[in-house]
């Protein structure tokens, strides 16, 4: 054993190893470093031997702190025409200046139907109440799945940490509710999650924070069961968004059409934006659209009376803020995935699109579904479930989960009390929005490749009617669906070719019924009112029918 040997004869044989049996290092990644990393351009004196192979000679990164205050919030995709909502911002703000006793943030959500304007509304109240100095931070996540939850929740990490802090990604979402829930005495802050579905809610309730009396969070969803499992519990702290109101609806169409304000356009302004429902986005579209045409507000009216007003819901919002490249495209993708998750959900809504825009009752429905379930008739599934009132009412909540349907509360006026059948349901009545109702019922072709779906609102309609042919002080909410049922039938001959003879008799059957009983009122008695009531939609059957139609009917059916 050589005992005596140097260090240097030691280090020289270390470092001229032949470089062949030398190993080929790789080349050095520091993601690949297990070890800690040095900052050592502050030394000066020393040797230092790395043996482990983890330092390295980096140059020290300038570091940066977040600012004090910061509204990370979209507010710039705010429309430039943002009118209206007084009320709606003055309730929000209302909830959130409520005097707090416990240590806990409050929940307020928004919730309504699409293209209805909630997520302008939460950034609107973001822009006033940072400006107003109520918050010194805001932040904006998207909540249309729980990736998407977990993502923003880094983020908000990102933006509140500075630039050299470092964690790992598992545990991101776990440090920024940590950071909101222990935020520094004079940070107050505003959390918004938008878009927020059902798919999120449990994901909501496990990573938002629990505590801390200086934060508030505001939830947009469209779907209000959404809305109520997120928002606070015990207060009100749910607000149903809903269409602007006409003034506002008028002055954002004038605005954005470039039209000048005068009691002609006003009233001109005024029909359009009633047939649109008086929804943000489909009169943005509208205008837009009439601005190609140089502010012509009369095309507008044009394409509305004929009825195609469902080309405006494809004119492209892109520039208007919305996040969808059209109103019809958000409507087609929601009842697409209904189509795939909810298959009946989606029938029910086909079917729904045929009867009159004021809508139909629960009962009406069930009671025309029970009369179709006869041992020998052959009926499908959707049937089956319309039926029965608890999954019936399973059907409408999927609906109104995406806010594609509303369900209603309708006290009846005197002149309509004991008027539906029923009554101990009489007041639910589900509603479709107009131009939701064209999106979903696509051109007449299509229409009547699917005229199943009509034909099934016919049975319906009238096997309900029918059970009541004899006490007419029931019949007026059937008037203007069978109504409403001729108009369609009329239209669907032509590209039907072969009709259902069937629902034809039936209809003819239904609406025989309440000619003759028009003829014979008359004016007198206590039915004058009714008859009154009945003459519009009576009149629009009559003219569509056509007396040589009734005849022509007669014949195919002899025994009805």
């Amino acid at each position: 054993m050589q005992s005596n040997a140097s260090l240097e004869s030691l280090s020289t044989a270390y470092f001229t190893v032949p470089e062949s049996e030398s190993p080929i290092p790789s080349p050095w990644s520091p993601l690949a470093s297990t070890g800690p990393s040095f900052h050592t351009s502050h030394t000066t004196n020393g040797k230092i031997i790395n043996v482990a192979g983890d330092y390295h000679v980096t140059t020290s990164s300038t570091v940066t702190y977040p600012p004090d205050r910061a509204n990370h919030a979209p507010t710039g995709a705010i429309t430039r025409h943002f009118v209206g909502r007084a009320d709606e911002l003055r309730e929000i703000r209302r909830v959130f200046d409520l005097r707090r006793v416990l240590d806990l943030p409050v929940q307020f959500a928004l919730c309504g139907a699409p293209g209805v304007g909630k997520s302008q509304l939460a950034l609107q109240f973001a822009e006033d109440a940072y400006a107003q100095g109520r918050y010194s931070h805001i932040f904006h996540i998207s909540a249309s799945s729980p990736d998407q939850i977990r993502e923003g929740l880094a983020h908000v990490l990102r933006l509140v940490q500075p630039s050299d802090y470092n964690c790992a990604g598992s545990v991101e979402a776990h440090e920024a509710r940590r950071w909101l829930e222990d935020a520094h005495p004079g940070i107050a802050w505003l959390l918004i999650l938008d878009s927020a579905v059902l798919n999120s809610v449990n994901y909501l309730r496990a990573h938002l924070p629990r505590k801390n009396m200086d934060g508030d969070i505001l939830f947009v969803a469209q779907s209000e069961a959404v809305a109520k499992a997120l928002a606070d519990e015990g207060r009100s702290t749910v607000l149903n968004v809903g269409p602007l109101a006409w003034n506002d609806a008028v002055q954002l169409l004038l605005e954005k059409a470039g039209v000048e304000s005068s009691a002609e356009s006003i009233k001109e302004a005024r029909s359009i934006v009633e047939r649109l429902d008086c929804l943000p986005i489909p009169i943005r579209q509208a205008a837009s659209f009439a601005k190609h045409f140089q502010g012509d507000l009369a095309c507008l009216t044009r394409l509305l009376q004929e009825g195609r007003g469902a080309a405006l819901s494809r004119w492209d919002t892109r520039l208007t803020g919305y996040e969808h490249t059209t109103f019809e495209s958000m409507v087609q993708a929601q009842f697409a995935r209904l189509v795939s998750d909810r298959p009946q959900a989606a029938e029910l809504l086909k079917v729904l699109c045929y009867l009159h825009p004021n809508g139909i009752s629960l009962p009406i429905l069930v009671d025309g579904a029970r009369l179709l379930l006869s041992p020998a008739t052959k009926t499908s599934k959707l049937s089956q479930f319309m039926a029965q009132f608890d999954e019936l009412h399973n059907l409408v909540r999927c609906l109104q989960h995406i806010s594609l349907l509303r369900m209603e509360t309708v006290r009846p006026t005197n002149g309509e009390k004991n008027v539906e059948p029923l009554t101990d349901q009489s007041s639910r009545i589900l509603r479709i929005p107009d131009l939701v109702r064209k999106i979903v019922r696509g051109s007449i072709v299509q229409m009547a490749a699917e005229s199943a779906y009509h034909d099934m609102a016919v049975q319906i309609v009238v096997s309900a009617f029918v059970r009541h042919k004899h006490d007419p002080s029931l019949w007026n909410p059937f008037i203007k669906h069978i109504a409403s049922l001729s108009r369609w039938e009329l239209l669907l001959r032509v590209p039907r070719g072969r009709l259902s003879l069937i629902e034809r008799g039936s209809l003819f059957h239904a609406t025989q019924i309440i000619v003759d009983f028009h003829r014979k009122v008359g004016l007198e008695g206590k039915l004058k009112i009714m008859k009154l009531e009945f003459d519009r939609d009576i009149k629009l059957v009559l003219h569509l029918q056509g007396l040589h139609t009734i005849r022509q009917l007669k014949q195919a059916f002899p025994n009805v």
